[in-house]
């Protein structure tokens, strides 16, 4: 399956910072995609969030692709961990996918905080994209930036995130 990468938020608004790794979310990911063999989108700044997912998702629909996956992490509490990922209600092939990149993780000691399904835009915080594109969408957050011990390094970030495309590809 041809994957595409969606770096969460933009530069004017980069998400969540993390004082751990001295990074927001967008800069975060922005680190761990370079050297990736696979295209990324980045969301322009515009009048709000709903406009700027209107025009990324244009703007991946005119690429050929199987699975997109849009890169973030948590923020809340210096003691809230795990990681989680958001599907589509009742895609079996995202939640195929997201199962395996929690199994990952959890394999290296992270918590797994499961799997959430949404069917409505507005159900949730990002539920936009996976609401409204034509192929698989699964937003990930595989930590959270405000616990130290939760936090992965850019480079093992990378590293897992180059397997599993290697497994979303087959």
């Amino acid at each position: 399956m041809k994957t595409v990468l969606i770096l969460g938020h933009n530069a004017r608004d980069k998400g969540a910072y993390s004082p751990y790794l001295k990074m927001s979310e967008y800069d975060y990911w922005g680190e761990v995609v370079k050297g990736l063999d696979v295209p990324v989108l980045r969301r322009n700044p515009n009048r709000g969030y709903g406009l700027e997912m209107r025009e990324m998702l244009s703007r991946l629909e005119q690429i050929e692709y199987d699975v997109a996956i849009e890169l973030h992490f948590n923020s809340a509490i210096s003691n809230a961990n795990g990681a989680e990922v958001l599907i589509y209600r009742g895609n079996t092939t995202s939640k195929t996918l997201a199962t395996k990149f929690l199994k990952k993780l959890e394999a290296m000691g992270h918590r797994n905080r499961g799997i959430i399904e949404v069917s409505h835009e507005r159900e949730r915080n990002g539920a936009y994209g996976i609401c409204n594109s034509r192929g698989h969408y699964l937003l990930i957050e595989p930590f959270f930036g405000s616990d130290e011990k939760d936090c992965i390094p850019v480079g093992e970030m990378r590293e897992i995130l180059k397997e599993w495309i290697k497994e979303v590809q087959i």
